[in-house]
């Protein structure tokens, strides 16, 4: 299918949280006067976007359609290959919207500003300071975001030779995947894989990264709480379950199954499935019409009694 690209940017009065730190970071290192920050947005249309729909779309993404967008010194991506949520929610706002996009995506922009006028000798050096390396990939040209909508045929996996190289091969590719695995970790791969006499393969690296992570083992948040020499009663992890402990009251399900119930009041429970936009009540039924004002990205429920009849047979 033949796709449209548009661009759109959206600047930014203020620096957010984790620009801040950046910048206090490696400010005075680099010689950095000030950073600039913002949004550029590229969205991939199924046909050609009129003036009408771009002007929606300008008030969807709340940002200024450029016809050609502004290469910035520093572009962050999402991961390659991957879709992002942000993606995910304002491609199904803007396809509400009856805007015929396949999908739109997000790239961080930044300006750095020297206080001598003078660019660092190693900007890839500096561009690692600004994007997660699980999660993003830097990119030279705005161009290159066509790359995101791109669908390749799936690789094979990799096999890393560790047998023959040793650890060093695991902690490369460590790096070059931002697997984020520490030394213990390594280690432990490197032994089991030797007793198994085979080499490891990129995705089951990744699966490992994964499994084992802080994320899903908690393994700092359940270890031995050590201060001064002296061990605390409670691990971390339990000193957040205790407030639950200590104070139970209305809470009828907690830290089962990642999720909590609490005890609720007595309402009259509205129910609205946004894929069939059937609405119910446990109480009575309603007919419904939902519309989406553009202007302001608000969804209005415009609500009134109907037939006491389910609204799916209709």
């Amino acid at each position: 299918m033949k796709s449209h690209i548009y661009f759109f940017e959206q600047n930014l009065s203020q620096l957010d949280s984790k620009t801040k730190k950046i910048y206090d970071l490696i400010g005075a290192d680099y010689n950095i006067a000030s950073i600039n920050q913002g949004f550029s947005i590229a969205i991939s249309a199924s046909q050609c976007l009129d003036t009408h729909d771009l002007k929606r779309a300008e008030g969807i993404l709340n940002a200024k359609h450029v016809k050609e967008p502004t290469d910035y010194m520093i572009l962050i991506a999402p991961r390659l290959g991957t879709i992002s949520p942000w993606s995910s929610k304002a491609t199904n706002i803007m396809l509400n919207a009856n805007i015929p996009l396949i999908r739109a995506e997000r790239v961080k922009s930044y300006d750095v500003v020297f206080s001598d006028s003078q660019k660092p000798i190693n900007q890839e050096m500096l561009k690692g300071f600004f994007y997660d390396r699980m999660t993003e990939s830097p990119i030279h040209s705005l161009h290159e975001v066509v790359q995101l909508f791109e669908q390749p045929e799936p690789e094979t996996y990799k096999s890393i030779d560790l047998i023959n190289l040793g650890a060093q091969e695991i902690e490369r590719v460590n790096k070059e995947l931002g697997l984020a695995l520490n030394e213990q970790e390594i280690a432990y791969l490197v032994d089991q894989y030797k007793a198994l006499n085979k080499n490891p393969t990129d995705a089951e690296l990744m699966m490992f990264a994964q499994a084992n992570s802080e994320h899903c083992r908690h393994k700092v948040f359940n270890a031995e709480y050590i201060i001064n020499n002296e061990k605390k009663e409670k691990s971390l992890f339990q000193m957040i379950k205790n407030t639950y402990q200590q104070n139970p009251k209305n809470v009828l399900s907690a830290y089962s199954d990642n999720a909590a119930v609490i005890k609720g009041g007595t309402s009259n429970k509205l129910l609205v499935d946004p894929e069939t936009k059937n609405l119910q009540s446990t109480q009575r039924k309603y007919t419904a019409s939902l519309r989406l004002k553009l202007t302001t990205i608000q969804l209005q429920f415009h609500l009134f009694q109907g037939p006491q009849q389910d609204l799916a047979e209709k």
